[in-house]
């Protein structure tokens, strides 16, 4: 379905997130809602009329806590019900929230709440202590809730289960109180390179792009189970499992923590699965060790059906069909495919969904050779709802713009955006915010990309993390990292070669495959930093950059790598809370290592 801008605004109206919320209890009142898991395993489960209920209480309890329309709210909490609770609460009030990493330190966290001029922070029971030490130090902050069992203190802390019993808050009364214009939530983007800019969306922005996706979709995107596990503070995961939820019905499940997310897929078996690259990888690492790691006869078939799979996937990508001999192959060894599948609990998943990086072709076929078909989209923090084809993924490309988003590519090749979706702009920061639009009045989203003839936007690169070698040549490191990163044995790739003559690599194994790779060569694995190290290693990950290379043009070819024995989490100086790398921070962090690659380069 095509739409324009102009056409989307007129299609929403007036609607508020609270006009979409009430439709959607009036729907789907008794079907399931939210689910948390207890301490002993057993599912907490709010039907949307319960939610509804909780969250009106929860707003009448902030109302009298002096909580007012306007006012901002700062969330510090992993996935749980009672976040989307709280969150839905604050917009029954017209007050905007704010998500937090949890991984922020206790300087950021102190400068987040006082740039927002947050009058209340809503914590789990872990993050209480050190959101206590910061409060003095925040003239707005004036509430402190806890979500968990408070324990014995001094200081005044509002417990989270004295506001369930207060008179839930009208809803006819908020939605007539609410506005289009209200800031929904502040968007702090995880920053690659100094403070995070705070992106506004209002009500208007967030209801627009949750009709985009509506549109796009289709009615089978609705009443769907999904799994809430990226960090909230991050647009994705919240506009995913939260506001799109709202929209659709789905069924949240609530993954407190990213590594249990395997559990999690086994135990609820969604139907629509969001996921960055690296999920994805994970994932098809995972049925490929499934294959090696079962005894034959079985693990013989597994190895074949996987084989086969990638060859049909190929041909199709090729010529557009599969040949016969081989379509016999793929039906006959389907059955092995789906005990792979079913381990995973990748057969219940009717939509794939991944974003925020680039996908290595080997995994995107791999997963295809599965029957897990990804879609790629393509949006950014100050515009919700952007590019994609669900039911149409191509290899390589984003897919189209959404219903309602008009989207074009400046003559210096950036890709740039139009709608309703639009941000506000950042808080306090009106010279970012102008710089952020063009002057007629769309945002800038700082790739580079193309438009194909049907539509499809592929993307080239970031302005900004183009390399420009010795030589002269414009290199994207994007697609180079992500192709080293389709091997096993390689968790992390930063590409580095700006003013030198050929781009190099800076290498992070990662130490699960490694271990495993280890022991099918009768390695000492007990030392998994010294592993990490093992020349071995380094001469096969050499020979993936070499297969690698023969796909690239001769200026982005990978020169040669250096081998570090680290792991980079989301709490490292060098990662993003979303496990994007800081540039800047490695190469100013790892200059000896850089330059010892080219020591040589006279």
């Amino acid at each position: 379905m095509q739409m324009t801008s102009a056409e989307m605004i007129e299609r929403i109206g007036r609607r508020t997130i609270v006009d979409v919320l009430a439709d959607t209890v009036a729907e789907r009142g008794d079907a399931p809602a939210l689910n948390s898991k207890a301490p002993d395993g057993s599912w907490k489960r709010l039907s949307w009329a319960e939610y509804l209920r909780t969250s009106a209480s929860v707003a009448s309890a902030l109302r009298k806590l002096g909580v007012k329309r306007g006012d901002r709210v700062a969330l510090l909490m992993r996935n749980r019900m009672e976040c989307n609770i709280a969150d839905t609460a604050c917009m029954l009030l017209g007050v905007t929230t704010t998500s937090i990493y949890l991984t922020s330190s206790n300087s950021q966290l102190e400068w987040i709440l006082g740039h927002s001029e947050s009058v209340a922070i809503i914590v789990d029971g872990e993050q209480l202590e050190r959101t206590l030490q910061i409060k003095p130090q925040v003239p707005t902050l004036k509430t402190v809730i806890c979500v968990d069992e408070v324990p014995a203190t001094d200081a005044p802390v509002t417990a989270w289960a004295g506001l369930l019993g207060a008179q839930p808050l009208d809803l006819d009364e908020a939605k007539r109180v609410v506005q289009q214009d209200d800031i929904a939530t502040i968007i702090y983007t995880s920053g690659t390179t100094g403070r995070p800019k705070a992106a506004q969306h209002s009500h208007r922005s967030i209801v627009s792009g949750l009709e985009s996706i509506h549109l796009a979709f289709g009615e089978g995107f609705t009443h769907k189970r999904v799994i809430s596990y990226l960090p909230m503070a991050h647009v994705a995961e919240r506009f995913f499992s939260h506001y799109v939820g709202l929209r659709l019905g789905s069924e949240v499940y609530f993954c407190p923590e990213v590594t249990a997310i395997g559990a999690y897929l086994l135990e609820v078996k969604p139907n629509i699965f969001f996921g960055p690259p690296r999920i994805w990888e994970k994932l098809w690492g995972a049925a490929q060790g499934i294959a090696r790691s079962t005894p034959d006869p079985a693990g013989a078939d597994m190895r074949r059906a996987l084989d086969v799979g990638l060859q049909a996937v190929r041909a199709r990508t090729e010529t557009g069909e599969i040949p016969g001999d081989l379509a016999i192959d793929l039906a006959d060894t389907e059955p092995a495919r789906k005990q792979i599948t079913s381990a995973l609990a990748l057969d219940t998943i009717e939509i794939a969904l991944t974003a925020a990086a680039s996908m290595s072709a080997d995994t995107l076929d791999g997963m295809a050779s599965l029957g897990v078909q990804l879609a790629d989209f393509y949006g950014m923090t100050e515009f919700v709802g952007g590019v994609g084809s669900p039911y149409d993924p191509r290899r390589g490309c984003l897919g189209r713009p959404f219903p309602g988003v008009d989207m074009r590519i400046a003559e210096d090749g950036e890709v740039q955006l139009r709608g309703p979706q639009a941000f506000v702009g950042y808080l306090k920061d009106p010279e970012q915010t102008a710089a952020s639009f063009t002057d007629d009045g769309w945002v800038k989203s700082g790739d580079l990309g193309l438009i194909e003839e049907d539509g499809y936007l592929r993307l080239i690169g970031r302005k900004k993390d183009l390399i420009i070698t010795a030589g002269g040549k414009n290199i994207s490191p994007g697609p180079i990292e992500a192709a080293i990163a389709s091997s096993p044995l390689v968790s992390t790739v930063v590409v580095v070669g700006e003013a030198r003559k050929f781009p190099a690599a800076l290498v992070l194994p990662d130490p699960m495959e490694v271990v495993e790779w280890g022991r099918q060569l009768d390695k000492d694995v007990s030392d998994v930093t010294a592993l990490m190290s093992d020349p071995d290693l380094e001469q096969e990950i050499l020979q993936h950059v070499e297969r690698v290379n023969k796909d690239l043009a001769r200026v982005e070819q990978v020169k040669k790598i250096k081998i570090l024995p680290e792991v980079w989490g989301p709490d490292s100086d060098v990662m993003t809370p979303t496990m994007k790398v800081k540039r800047n921070v490695v190469t100013e962090k790892y200059a000896a290592h850089i330059d010892g690659l080219y020591v040589d380069e006279g």
